[in-house]
């Protein structure tokens, strides 16, 4: 029986959807008019490019068994990780990362599958969302009277 449900690899893949079209394909200001797929391509390092690579097309095949893809989808991220952060910083990737994938689970699946760094950015927007939703409750309950 897999350890992963087709829940668990929809939200890993969204992972994925989020990056490409919310950094790579945005329209941010990078320098000198280079679209951010151009500044991630000359973010990738000519030792990465192989790993990215063969993980892209493993990826691209996506295996049906859930386990499987679960490893192949956080391969891939975590191949193209080092560029991304070069190119764009931890907090573009943070904010770019899907509402159900800030979750503790989702920071522990990528953490058993070897893949720390995406973890890391999972950790740090759980924390930024609870301290988010902190201020919000202390500004809700202000305009309370007590008694």
């Amino acid at each position: 029986m897999p350890k992963y449900n087709a829940g668990q690899v929809k939200v890993l893949e969204g992972i994925v959807e989020s990056f490409i079209k919310n950094v790579v394909k945005s329209a941010g200001n990078a320098p000198d008019g280079a679209s951010p797929a151009e500044v991630f391509s000359d973010s990738v390092r000519v030792m990465e490019m192989p790993k990215i690579i063969v993980a892209r097309i493993a990826f691209n095949r996506g295996a049906a068994d859930p386990d499987k893809r679960v490893k192949q989808i956080l391969k891939y991220c975590s191949s193209v990780l080092p560029a991304m952060q070069r190119s764009f910083g931890d907090d573009l990737l943070i904010d770019a990362l899907p509402a159900d994938a800030r979750t503790q689970e989702i920071a522990d699946i990528c953490r058993e599958n070897g893949a720390d760094g995406i973890a890391k950015l999972v950790d740090e927007a759980v924390k930024r969302d609870m301290a988010a939703d902190f201020k919000t409750g202390m500004k809700k309950q202000g305009g309370q009277r007590h008694g």
